[in-house]
């Protein structure tokens, strides 16, 4: 079967990356074509190609503030770009990583070349296209319609998404093409997974970017409330850039007897070693879609904190992980800290469950699913 993968900002590493890689692992023949606004990318960040799989970065020469705001133009780019692709090449069918963003443009190929397509539902989709840009909503259902399944990455979404004002609004309920795949982890985790019992919780720990979404600053805060009550408590952040970067490491720097910064870490073998050097891993974004530094931590056997109706919240209802919160309260995240070194003997390992979120069996799902 020759797959066409549609996504936005191929980088690596990079959630595409290994999805087509496991499709190409278990033998389906994956064309991975990315769209990138060639003003707003650094060209060295980008894959020109794979040893295991075609990729294809399309670099757009657009107008920049038109790119971003007019959504329109921004598909169109994306179609002229990519029809002579579709022309010069025979694929059975397409996989769209977004409703909107990449899902638009398989609409249009479908309706042009009777292309089947499946896409993908995403946190972008349900927090913003969904709830803010009703002048796309009609598009969407047109999407929604005309695709042959519909993955959502987490049951969490896809109760959200049936949720939605839209949804609701055009009456949109064919449950029957809806599927759930997570996203999977890098299999250095799932081999070395740990279930070492810590006898108590004290170091925390976060890993991502610094943007104002991820939420470092009030997880922070929060963290200092807890120490004035447990003065041992350390918390180390992996990770930076993003919006709130330099208020982060000015924050850092006031308060480095507690509080670590180590940096941006790629090498999955040393992120292994830092996360088996923690208790607690902590994640309080206000939006996410999956989250799969969750998985990563759970798999070294520590408790997570994570947000309420986001990410993986509702993924593990048979075990307690963790603690979920409101993102937006210092009160609730301080608590729930407080809560969870108290009675870190009571949270549960994933176990076995963890063999679950392996790139190979979601490729055998995803594929299973394509070819029906």
């Amino acid at each position: 079967m020759n797959i066409l993968y549609f996504t936005d900002d191929y980088k690596k590493p990079n959630i595409s990356h290994d999805i087509c890689n496991a499709l190409n692992e278990i033998g389906e023949d994956i064309t991975l074509f990315s769209f990138v606004a060639i003003k707003n990318a650094n060209i060295e960040d980008y894959y020109f190609n794979d040893a295991k799989y075609k990729v294809h970065n399309a670099f757009l020469k657009i107008s920049v503030l038109r790119y971003k705001y007019d959504f329109i133009y921004k598909i169109n780019t994306k179609y002229k770009t990519v029809k002579e692709f579709i022309i010069r090449n025979k694929f059975d069918v397409i996989y769209a990583y977004s409703l909107f963003s990449t899902g638009a443009i398989a609409y249009k190929i479908y309706k042009k070349y009777n292309i089947p397509y499946v896409v993908a539902v995403r946190g972008t989709d349900l927090n913003l296209y969904l709830k803010y840009m009703f002048h796309l909503w009609p598009l969407g259902i047109k999407i929604l319609n005309n695709a042959k399944s519909i993955i959502f990455i987490t049951e969490n979404i896809k109760q959200s998404f049936f949720k939605a004002l839209p949804i609701k609004l055009f009456n949109f309920s064919n449950y029957s093409k809806c599927n759930i795949i997570s996203n999977g982890i890098d299999d250095i985790f799932i081999k070395n997974r740990n279930n070492t019992k810590r006898e108590k919780a004290s170091n925390i720990l976060y890993i991502g970017s610094f943007d104002s979404n991820k939420n470092v600053m009030l997880l922070m805060r929060a963290f200092l409330n807890v120490k004035k009550r447990y003065s041992y408590l350390k918390l180390t952040l992996v990770g930076g850039g993003g919006n709130n970067n330099e208020q982060v490491i000015d924050f850092v720097n006031e308060h480095k007897d507690s509080i670590f910064y180590y940096g941006k870490e790629y090498d999955k073998q040393k992120l292994l070693q830092i996360i088996r050097e923690n208790d607690i891993f902590a994640m309080i974004s206000h939006s996410e879609t999956f989250g799969l530094v969750y998985l990563e931590a759970m798999s070294q056997g520590l408790p997570i904190i994570y947000t309420k109706g986001q990410g993986i919240d509702g993924t593990f209802n048979n075990k307690r992980i963790g603690e979920k919160v409101n993102s937006y309260s210092i009160k609730d995240v301080s608590k729930k800290i407080s809560q969870m070194i108290k009675e870190y003997d009571k949270y549960e390992f994933i176990g076995e469950e963890i063999l679950n979120y392996s790139w190979h069996n979601i490729a055998n799902k995803m594929i299973k699913i394509i070819k029906s």
